[in-house]
């Protein structure tokens, strides 16, 4: 069978993969319309690439719009509470661009410093919070301070991340006419590549099927299945102890028979 027409070949997987981003980018696009949603969808898009990099068979509408369902009331309040985050830091550094000859040069410095910081650990809180949120079932407050110590636990990964995430808006903020290109880049391609490190992170924070994918479990596996072997050896020689010990009882009995019945 031809390669590029073979329905278990690379051509036709790579084909429908990049099909799937390409309608999963906009249809979170969509969703992030209303503003209030974007949680929401953030969440749902989240949930439907880390399917696809565990391999899981994805049904590209079904699963979105159910994780769209499932996670709307946690996500939404996830979500504004990094708005409030995002409002917070943006009026510390308006105020520093319109109203700073009424600030003194130390409080400029401090609240330079204090809206840097603010914004790398909001940013750093939003990259794990999500796809958390996608992936784990807990309460809003756990989520987000999982997200955030998390975020300094794998700070490799977290930096990087943030370091893609700093360049698209680099890119936006320089290049106006491609934000929307931006944001369906993001949504389409960037978090699908992103997956694969949440992967790794949940992996090693004890996510039984993301650790097998990865082939984490594999060393696991075969210790358990060798202490289930050794369990079933030591089983059979107990009951053929116990069968020795029947046998044993079962002649003395025989013998004593005999003997009274020689006697007699």
């Amino acid at each position: 069978m031809n390669a590029l027409t073979d329905p278990n070949g690379w051509f036709v997987r790579f084909t429908s993969r990049l099909l799937d981003l390409i309608v999963l980018g906009a249809l979170t696009m969509v969703c992030c319309i209303p503003v209030v949603t974007i949680g929401a969808a953030l969440s749902a898009n989240h949930a439907v690439t880390i399917n696809m990099a565990l391999q899981k068979d994805t049904y590209l509408f079904a699963n979105y719009f159910s994780a769209f369902g499932k996670n709307f009331k946690k996500a939404t309040a996830i979500w504004l509470i990094c708005l409030a985050g995002i409002c917070l830091v943006g009026a510390n550094f308006y105020l520093l661009l319109t109203k700073a000859e009424l600030l003194g040069d130390t409080l400029q410095t401090v609240l330079f410093v204090a809206g840097c910081l603010l914004a790398v650990l909001l940013a750093f809180v939003i990259e794990f919070a999500f796809p958390l949120q996608a992936r784990f079932e807990n309460k809003i407050g756990v989520t987000l301070k999982n997200a955030f110590f998390i975020s300094l636990a794998k700070f490799p990964t977290a930096f990087t991340m943030l370091v893609v995430h700093v360049l698209l808006v680099l890119v936006a903020a320089f290049f106006t006419v491609l934000i929307p290109v931006v944001i369906y880049v993001e949504f389409a391609f960037v978090t699908y590549f992103m997956a694969f490190s949440y992967i790794k992170v949940f992996a090693s924070l004890g996510d039984k099927e993301a650790a097998q994918v990865l082939g984490y479990a594999k060393e696991e596996d075969k210790d358990s299945d060798e202490g289930e072997e050794s369990d079933k050896k030591e089983e059979v020689t107990e009951v053929k102890a116990e069968e020795e010990t029947d046998n044993g009882e079962s002649e003395s009995e025989e013998k004593k028979a005999v003997e009274e019945t020689t006697e007699a």
